[in-house]
């Protein structure tokens, strides 16, 4: 049973194009870049969950009316038989919204011989938010997230969410650009 998985939130729908990605994020744990609730953009319309077993749970939330981005679920879905690099997808149809947030959970004994949904129980809480730890742009330039501050974090993201091409990048950004996303053009 997998003990993490990598989780992304794509900027467009049917997993396609730019995202933010969440590495080796232990079940449970919310991932979320928690943007403003004001901003029009906010949310994704599309997740996808890699590195997950036969039966793995993926849940995309929708932010509550208090605040909180695990709050509401708005789709879920179970993976079925996995090839290896192959990503689950979930999709929200814009007239409900967009997502605030993802997470995942293992499948119990149950759920891997039928690979069902099934909703998280009381004991499944949130376990604690986590942010990215990466942010490719639609063009597949990839910028690393990890150890800089919120404020340059969230500028990335919202390059990346605005389409940016790694061309309308800032230069200050530069130290944070990886190579380029295997597979993007």
């Amino acid at each position: 049973m997998a003990s993490a998985a990598d989780i992304r939130q794509y900027f467009q729908s049917n997993c396609v194009g730019g995202y933010v990605e969440f590495a080796n994020v232990a079940s449970g744990h919310c991932c979320t870049t928690s943007f403003p609730s004001a901003t029009p953009t906010s949310g994704f319309p599309s997740l996808a969950v890699l590195n997950a077993d036969f039966g793995t749970q993926l849940f995309g939330y929708q932010r509550t009316r208090n605040g909180d981005d695990c709050g509401a679920i708005a789709a879920q879905q179970a993976t079925g038989v996995m090839i290896p690099e192959m990503i689950v997808g979930l999709d929200l149809d814009p007239i409900i919204g967009r997502f605030a947030a993802s997470r995942w959970y293992p499948a119990r004994p149950v759920e891997k011989r039928y690979a069902r949904a099934c909703a998280p129980t009381i004991t499944e809480k949130c376990e604690s938010a986590v942010m990215p730890n990466r942010v490719v742009l639609d063009d597949g330039d990839l910028f690393e997230l990890e150890g800089l501050d919120e404020e340059t974090n969230r500028e990335l993201i919202a390059f990346a969410l605005n389409g940016a091409t790694v061309g309308e990048v800032p230069d200050r950004f530069a130290e944070f650009k990886r190579n380029r996303v295997k597979g993007e053009p």
